[in-house]
């Protein structure tokens, strides 16, 4: 498995993923059928969407030409995007992309981070050393979400990347040419 920067010609494959990650994962985490019925119709234009993509920094997990994860940052200071295949949830790809992005915002000074996450994401983000600071009700096609704004302070930051000096590069992902509304993640 690669990462490798977003391309524009990537958007059909990316809501391919992002639909599976929200129709295979969300029943596993109390969201109803009306919620995961919403949640999945994002994004109704592809083109948009990869208009949007393409803004950020946004990265691809890619093996054999199939893209099986992505995520992004924009601004550099916010993970606006992070999913993965239904199939693969909890096979680390997202943790690598997570790494990856947080590496380049780190390469471009960035020390405060924050995100909006859905409750799948929540544990993930605390794991990271992010912390609740609202909790949003947000609605969607007419369906109630409960999502959580989340931060991570310049000391929370410089702790984790503290621990990741202390962990082994992982050896299965090569990284190639690394260089908010509400965030779906």
């Amino acid at each position: 498995m690669k990462l490798r920067p977003f391309q524009l010609s990537d958007p059909p494959s990316v809501v391919h993923v992002y639909r599976d990650a929200v129709r295979h994962i969300g029943p596993h985490h109390a969201y109803s059928p009306e919620q995961i019925a919403a949640w999945s119709s994002f994004p109704t234009n592809k083109a948009e969407f990869g208009r949007r993509l393409a803004r950020g920094y946004t990265l691809v997990a890619e093996e054999d030409s199939h893209i099986y994860a992505f995520g992004q940052i924009s601004p550099l200071d916010c993970f606006s995007f992070l999913y993965t295949s239904g199939h693969l949830f909890k096979k680390g790809l997202g943790a690598q992309l997570y790494d990856a992005l947080d590496a380049h915002a780190q390469a471009e000074g960035v020390m405060e981070m924050h995100t909006e996450v859905s409750r799948i994401a929540l544990p993930f983000f605390e794991k990271r050393g992010f912390k609740i600071h609202e909790v949003v009700h947000i609605p969607l096609l007419g369906v109630d979400f409960e999502w959580y704004r989340m931060k991570r302070s310049r000391e929370d930051t410089l702790a984790v990347r503290q621990s990741q000096t202390h962990r082994l590069p992982s050896t299965s992902v090569s990284l190639i040419d690394l260089h908010c509304p509400a965030c779906w993640i």
